[in-house]
This record gives C-alpha cells, sequence and structure tokens, in this order.
C-alpha cells in the first residue's frame, strides 16, 4: 500500500519538474569529469 503511495505523490511531483539547461551534455560533462578525476589519480600516485 506504501508503494502505491509513493507512486501516486511521484506522479503528482512529476508535473511540477523543471528540465535542466543543458541536459542533453550531462553524459558529456560525466566523462570530463571522470578523466579530470583520472588525472588526478595519476599525479598523486
Amino acid at each position: 500500500m506504501a508503494q502505491r503511495w509513493a507512486v501516486a505523490a511521484l506522479l503528482r511531483a512529476e508535473k511540477k519538474f523543471r528540465r535542466i539547461k543543458g541536459y542533453k551534455e550531462l553524459p558529456k560533462l560525466a566523462v570530463v569529469l571522470q578523466q579530470k578525476s583520472l588525472d588526478g589519480k595519476e599525479a598523486a600516485a
């Protein structure tokens, strides 16, 4: 029963969510951040 209420609440809240500007570039950002993280670990080692 609690799961049904949670889903109903999320569906209602979904209508008020806003799309993040630049959301299509988020995968590119993740790759760059991962590369920077790896570069930093190599320099520290």
